[in-house]
Parts: structure tokens; sequence; C-alpha cells
């Protein structure tokens, strides 16, 4: 707090000292009107009785010296007293910032990183992490300074298990963000002098990447879907890199196959390249068990991710259950769906198709039905549609579109859909496009919670098509 007020009273007098020196400039400047000698009120030559009662003009200049304004007997004498001290004023308004600056930036700045000794380094890294301290270096300085000190000498081991319980503290997002290449550089080698453990190194891991969510399972399943497997772990950060196998998958519920995997060895499935799984349980709230090994290694940064012979900094197997809910297929969906007659207009002016195109396939017996349908949902919105086109009274069938999250924030996602009607020999120049919620496609989506329930109906798009010649250019 006392940093701003500083900063405040610095700007304070500089604007006060400023404002008076230049004051006291102008001031000294003009001087003040002082009783004179009579001269002449152009050129300032003193003039006397003769020379106005004589001749009438300067002997200077000439200027006539008969009139009242011919003469001056007052002049402006400059006051050096005021302009000493409006040059001091102004002189102390430009050091006073700078000398402001350099007193809060001493007063601020902690002592030199390599000036501080391992447990004060440790000392600003927990305070850094609490933002109790404004004056902490950065969490990335501090973690170089002392990956450096870990090269020269090693951590105690009061000193190492500190570390690591402050790195396991911190979060790992802002680990990533703030440190990304000190941490793994760090933790490599602290694991090469042997002062991180196994177990210590595990712990860190647990609290930044529980094993619970190592495998991406939706909590919500139909009965005899495949589901996509993936591990979001992997290479870490920088030199940090966590490996993770699926070992067995099952559940007393009924059988969960393995549709299609790369695997690692005979019975090991890499979850960084992905598996597809399908679960033929019964309904009910079954539990998945899921037996996965991990595995920690240290890498070179700049260097792909490549299988390595060494061993591992630490290796564990560990068998996890995930409850889930499933429900048969003929069941209605769990998505929820949601309507708000506030929004509907918003939600209306988000469904867009330019045009619809109607063209006759090789054989001429069926048309070919084509939509550039897209849909532009706000951020806090999750939009899932069937789109159905209606042509000449007939309903077809696009197929369906699903908002997805981009980096502005925004949903949005576009389709070039498509669909087939037999062949007809009218074509309308218009048609209408329906978009129906579709709860069910939403269902392979853990991050939908809820979807528009309302439906969106364009009308009067074009309606494009090679039977239909081209309108001529009017002469």
């Amino acid at each position: 707090m006392a940093g701003p007020m500083y900063a405040i009273a610095s700007y304070l007098l500089f604007t006060v000292l400023a404002g008076a020196g230049l004051v006291l400039l102008v001031l000294g400047v003009r001087g003040r009107w002082r009783r004179c000698e009579p001269c002449c009120v152009r050129c300032g030559q003193i003039v006397g009785m003769h020379e106005v009662t004589q001749s009438g003009r300067c002997p200077e200049c000439g200027q006539d010296l008969s009139g009242a304004d011919g003469i001056r007997f007052f002049s402006r004498r400059r006051r050096p007293v005021i302009l000493a001290i409006g040059a001091v004023s102004l002189i102390l308004a430009v050091v006073t910032p700078w000398t402001a600056a350099a007193y809060l930036g001493r007063r601020a700045a902690p002592n030199m990183p390599s000036a501080l000794t391992v447990p004060e380094l440790l000392d600003q890294l927990e305070a850094s992490r609490k933002g109790v301290s404004t004056r902490a270096l950065d969490p990335g300085v501090l973690i170089s300074e002392l990956h450096n000190r870990m090269l020269t000498a090693p951590l105690t081991n009061d000193e190492s298990r500190r570390l690591l319980a402050i790195l396991t503290a911190m979060d790992r997002v802002e680990a990533q963000g703030r440190a990304p290449f000190g941490i793994g550089a760090l933790l490599d080698s602290g694991h090469q002098s042997g002062a991180f453990s196994k177990e210590l190194l595990q712990r860190l891991v647990d609290a930044w990447f529980p094993i619970e969510q190592s495998l991406q399972i939706p909590p919500r399943m139909r009965t005899g879907v495949t589901v996509p497997l993936h591990s979001m772990q992997g290479r870490l950060f920088s030199g940090l890199e966590l490996r993770v196998w699926l070992l067995s998958i099952e559940s007393d519920a009924g059988e969960i196959q393995v549709v299609s995997a790369a695997p690692r060895d005979g019975s090991a499935i890499d979850l960084e390249t992905g598996a597809a799984v399908r679960f033929k349980l019964e309904p009910g709230s079954p539990v998945i068990r899921a037996t996965l090994r991990r595995e920690l290694r240290f890498s070179d940064p700049r260097a792909a991710p490549a299988p390595s012979d060494e061993a591992p900094a630490f290796s564990e197997q560990r068998t996890i259950e995930i409850p889930v809910e499933v429900i048969d297929m003929a069941a209605p969906s769990f998505v929820p769906l949601r309507t708000d007659p506030a929004r509907a207009r918003e939600v209306a002016a988000a469904c867009r198709v330019a045009s619809v195109a109607v063209d006759p396939e090789p054989n001429g017996a069926r048309f070919t039905v084509l939509s550039d349908a897209s849909v532009v949902a706000p951020a806090d919105m999750s939009l899932c549609f069937d789109i159905i086109a209606v042509i000449g009274g007939r309903e077809i069938p696009l197929g369906w579109i699903h908002s997805q999250v981009t980096g502005s924030g925004a949903k949005m996602r576009s389709s070039l859909t498509i669909g087939t009607v037999d062949c007809t020999e009218a074509v309308p120049d218009k048609a209408t496009v329906r978009f129906v919620p579709a709860p069910r496609r939403a269902e392979d989506d853990p991050t939908v919670e809820w979807i528009w329930g309302a439906p969106v109906e364009i009308r009067d798009v074009p309606v494009r098509t090679m039977l239909r010649p081209s309108p001529k250019a009017a002469p």
C-alpha cells in the first residue's frame, strides 16, 4: 500500500513544482514596471528636453516624440531572484519522479536471487505462490536459480522435502503458465542428484495429475455405445513426460470390449495413441474398474517424445473405480433441454443457411440436396440440431450440426449437410430449413450440460439447381 501512496505523492509534488516553476519563470522574465529616464518607445534611446522641444524626433530612430505615445517613462525589469526560484522548481520537478522511482524500486525490489541462500529462495517461492508478498521474485526466476544451485551442490533432505511440498501445493496450471521451462529441469536435477526420491515425485504427480483423471470416460452413456478413450497427459511440460497405459478394463454389469487400439505390448494399451472401447453394460449405475500403469520420465525438451530404454523416475500400477450411469438405447436422452423466450431471437440469429442446392444424380432417378448450414452460438449456450429441408412439401433430412468452442470463447460449427430425394420435375425457387433440437446427438460430448430445446425455422431459403436456367442479363 505504501508504494502506490509514494507514487501518488511524487506525481502531485511534480505537478505542483512544475506549475510553480513555470509561473515563476514567466513572472521573472516579464519583470515589473519601474520608473526610468524618458526614452523613445521604439528604440529605448534616452531623450532630453532638447530633442522633445526642438527637433521633436528621436535622434536614434527618428520616432515622433511630439505625441503622448512617443515617450516612455516606465520600463519592465527582469527579476533575477524570481527567475532563479522558478528554475530551481523546474529542476526539482524533473528530479522528483526519478528519485521517487529509484527509492520505491530499492524499497520494493528483493535481493538478487544469486545473493539469496536456499532457505531464502524457498521462502520467496512460497510467498510468491501464496501472493502474500509484493516483493517476492517471479516463480520462474526462483526455480531457475534453485536449478542452478542444485547443479553445483545438492539440497539437504529438509530443503528437498520443502521444495517438493511447495511445488505440490502449487496449482499445475499456474506452474505450467508461470514457469514452464524451469520445473522440468529442476525435477530432473533433483532426481539425478538423488534429492527427490520416488515417493516425493509420486506425491507431486498425484497432486498435479490425479490418476483418476487419466482415463476420460463419460459419466453417462447408453448400453452398447462405443467411446474413444485417451489420456490428457503425455508430455506435461518441458522436460517432463508422464505416460499412461491401460492394462485392463471390466465391469460386473456386462462386457467391455476394446474395439481398436495400438497396444504397446501384448496387453497394455498406450492411451496417448488412444483406443475405442464398446460398453455392453446393463442399464443401471455400474462401476467400471480400470487398471492403469503410469511412468514418469525426464526427456530432452527439444526432442520429440520417443520410447526410452532408461528406467523411469517412478512407475506405478493402480486400479481405479469409475461410477457411470447406463441407460437403454430406446430411453429418452439424458441431455436436458432448456429454452428462454428472451433469447429466442438470439438463437434464431445464430442459425444460418445461405442456400440449398438440388441437383440430379447421374442415374436421373434421385436428387442430391445440399445446404451450407452453420451455427454461431454464444459461449454460455450449446446448440445441437437435426437439419431438415422442406422442399415442395417434402421433408428431407440433411444431417445434424453441433456448436463447438472457438479460441475467442464463442461456439461455432459449419457443415455441408447432404440428403437425397426422389426425382421430381418441378423444383421450387424457395425452401424452408428447420433446425430441430437433437439431444441424443450431444450425448457424446461430456462438456455439454444442456442444449437449446426450441426448433428454429428459416424460410425463403434460395434453391439452386442445374435444371433451372440462369436468368439472362437485361440488355
